[in-house]
């Protein structure tokens, strides 16, 4: 049951009225500042909180954050808001978790979250339109509206001047010399042609390639809009399955796939089962974010693992600051030649 003024007055010894203006700022000359703060002590002690609404209308801090994500976002994010609201709590901030579906308008509600005395914002991109430029023109008109209102934010992942990311390209790299080791260059990554940082890691294995010859021998292309339009788990699954039908059908003899996400790699699993493919041992797999039913499948693919606890640390110390940042939290690799063990 909420505390209310009548009972923090008894314990401190004072008016209704008297505690109301000290615990609403007021000035007031019937104590001095001492005893003021002994009552908003109290108060505190008592779990005593003010409305919002009387925050807001005083200018005091409310320590309330908003977290920004879109509808079907990956169970690793989930995660993620998840440890961040552990943390938050610890630091005694109110959440708010917005989940947005495509094409949302993210300025109304933003700037209703501001209306309500959000302070933070935390931003798990890309936002929420169909095309990327339509997402860069609404992002940056979102940044805007929260500097223009004094709200402090950190993106994730999508380019901003305060932003956390994880730098893939280490997990690149190694997979991609497990791969040469065991099947030569026969194999292939499946990614968007937009020069990723992921595909950045691939061209420096091969300096003596251009990046157009890297993208023609090593890219399996997929479409940015394809990917686009996957608004679940189950959409992501399919997609993997039909584009590694496709693959194979080009190139049958091809003996690793590294896909863009282990959700692609699970359904890329069930179309090499299909056509009579053993993952691990006809093929090499591997993907990214370490996704728990790759992991027990009973086939080897190796991954690169989100460290969900260090970003969820990044992401809540940064979203409180102004200051310039850009902080990279590397991701743990996996690499897998057997089935992870269920003992």
């Amino acid at each position: 049951m909420a505390v209310t003024l009548k009972q923090i007055a008894e314990r401190a010894g004072l008016s209704v009225s008297a505690v109301s203006q000290i615990l609403n700022r007021r000035p007031c000359n019937f104590c001095n500042e001492e005893r003021k703060q002994e009552v908003i002590e109290l108060a505190g002690k008592l779990g005593y909180r003010q409305k919002f609404a009387d925050k807001i209308k005083r200018g005091d801090t409310t320590r309330t954050v908003a977290i920004l994500k879109r509808t079907h976002h990956t169970s690793e994010i989930d995660q993620l808001v998840i440890r961040m609201l552990n943390l938050f709590e610890a630091e005694d901030c109110s959440c708010y978790v917005v989940s947005l579906p495509k094409n949302s308008d993210v300025i109304a509600r933003a700037q209703d979250l501001i209306d309500r005395g959000v302070e933070r914002f935390v931003l798990f991109g890309p936002v929420w339109c169909d095309d990327e430029e339509s997402n860069c023109r609404q992002f940056q008109e979102l940044i805007k509206l929260l500097v223009s209102h004094s709200c402090t934010y950190i993106s994730y992942a999508t380019p901003a001047e305060r932003m956390v990311l994880q730098d893939f390209a280490p997990a690149v790299v190694k997979t991609v010399e497990f791969f040469r080791s065991r099947v030569g260059n026969n194999f292939k990554m499946l990614l968007p042609l937009q020069g990723s940082n992921r595909e950045a890691a691939l061209c420096s294995c091969f300096p003596e390639l251009t990046v157009d010859e890297v993208r023609e021998k090593y890219i399996f292309p997929l479409e940015q809009s394809a990917l686009a339009a996957l608004g679940s788990v189950d959409d992501i699954v399919r997609y993997g399955y039909k584009v590694t039908g496709m693959l194979l059908d080009e190139e049958p003899q091809i003996k690793g796939l590294y896909y863009m996400s282990d959700q692609l790699a699970l359904g890329g699993i069930h179309c090499l089962c299909e056509r009579g493919l053993v993952p691990g041992k006809d093929i090499l797999l591997a993907g990214f974010n370490d996704f728990p039913a790759v992991r027990y499948c009973g086939y080897p693919v190796s991954t690169a693992a989100h460290d969900l606890a260090a970003l969820a640390e990044a992401l809540v110390a940064e979203s409180g600051s102004t200051a310039p940042c850009k902080r990279v939290i590397p991701p743990e690799i996996i690499i897998r030649e057997k089935n992870v063990s269920l003992k």
